[in-house]
Parts: C-alpha cells; sequence; structure tokens
C-alpha cells in the first residue's frame, strides 16, 4: 500500500531498476489519500496497473491515519490477516508530522484502526519505533545494533507519566522509575550488549531504536 504522496516516491524508487527486474515487483494493492501531493498522471498510471485507488477527503484525520483505516478494511474484504504493519514514514525533518505519526500509534490503540492482534511499527532513516502497553515486554536486538558504535535507543512517556518502568539489557537501566516530561525521560540510552532488552512498565510508552541496516 502507499499513501498519497508515498506513491511517488515509489514510483521513483522503482526508476531505480531494470523493466525485466519492475516486473517482479508486486504493484500496491491499494492506494489512498487526499491526493493533495501527486499528481493525475501518477495515480492514473497505476491506476491502469490494476491498483485500487481510495480518495480519503477528510481533514480531521492524517493521511496515514485513514490509511489504516482503509488497510484494515481491505485485509478483511480479502480475507487476510494482518499480524504486523510497517509504515515507512519519512517526515522531512518536521516535527508536527512527527508526532502526527505518533497521534496514529495511540488512535490504532485507542480508536482500533487495525486489528486487535496486529502489530503497527514506524520505520523512518535507520530507526524503528512502536508502543509498549502496560505489561512486560521483552525486545530482541539485532547484533548490528548491539555493537554499532552509533547505536541508540529511548523509552518515551507520550501523553500520561508512566508511573514504573524497569529495564534490563540498556547501559543505563531503569528500577521502578517514573517517567514523565518535566521529569526524567530515557532519551539517547544505548544497549549493554546483550542479545535483548526486557522492559516491564505500568503505563504506555514510545520505543525507539536504531537499526544501521535500514538506511543502507
Amino acid at each position: 500500500m502507499t499513501v498519497d504522496g508515498g506513491t511517488k516516491q515509489w514510483d521513483k524508487f522503482l526508476s531505480n531498476f531494470s523493466d525485466d527486474t519492475k516486473s517482479t515487483i508486486k504493484n500496491p494493492d491499494l492506494i489512498s489519500g487526499d491526493f493533495d501531493s501527486i499528481t493525475d498522471e501518477i495515480l492514473e498510471k497505476y491506476k491502469q496497473k490494476g491498483c485500487k485507488i481510495v480518495h480519503t477527503p477528510d481533514q480531521d484525520y492524517t493521511d496515514f491515519t485513514k490509511a489504516l483505516l482503509e488497510l484494515n478494511i481491505h485485509s478483511n474484504m480479502v480475507g487476510v490477516e494482518l499480524t504486523h504493519v510497517i509504515a515507512v514514514a519519512q517526515t522531512s525533518g518536521r516535527l508536527d508530522q512527527i508526532l502526527g505519526n505518533i497521534q496514529t500509534l495511540f488512535l490504532v490503540r485507542d480508536k482500533f484502526l487495525l486489528g486487535a492482534t496486529t502489530n503497527l511499527f514506524l520505520m523512518s532513516d535507520d530507526c524503528l519505533s512502536w508502543l509498549l502497553h502496560p505489561g512486560d515486554h521483552v525486545i530482541y536486538v539485532p547484533e548490528e545494533s548491539r555493537q554499532h558504535n552509533r547505536s541508540w535507543c529511548s523509552l518515551v512517556p507520550v501523553g500520561e507519566t508512566c508511573q514504573r518502568v524497569t529495564t534490563t539489557g540498556l547501559k543505563w537501566n531503569l528500577e521502578n522509575q517514573p517517567l514523565r516530561f518535566g521529569g526524567i525521560v530515557s532519551t539517547s540510552n544505548t544497549f549493554d550488549g546483550s542479545q535483548k532488552v526486557t522492559v516491564k512498565c505500568t503505563n504506555t510508552l514510545l520505543w525507539s531504536m536504531r537499526v544501521p541496516s535500514i538506511s543502507g
């Protein structure tokens, strides 16, 4: 699936390949958005390729949020169970768009935009981010992230205080530590070399980590 201007980026990406290689790459099943960042020419091009085009003009939600709603509808229609959704979300350094993407993570949680067992991940540059809900979590850390000298990770409370957080596997672990804006947040942390990180939290946290190979 591509979303609005992301379809232009997909089209640009495909232009790097030969026609023979392009023929082996699957076209998006679905293209959605309010279409303020894409030309009619590109839309028509992918419509002719058999992509389903869904116009989502509602300005109360971002194109990203609306795309997940349409993805859920489409997957239910074709009988596909989504276990994971990875959203490639480039923001060109705009803080408002970054916050909008994080807002969508919370809307998935609170308004059930996807199935109850579907996990949503944000991928941007060389970073992966997702929500950790209250409870116990085990995060397996790729070797490249453990050993890279510029690796980092973070645990950030968004919208509410996390009353208690306990971790293992980090350089600076937390022990029943509250995290909140205006107090302590765990940014610019890193790994202690262990293969996994464990997190026990009483409230939802945003986990982010560097995965160098994402950016090539």
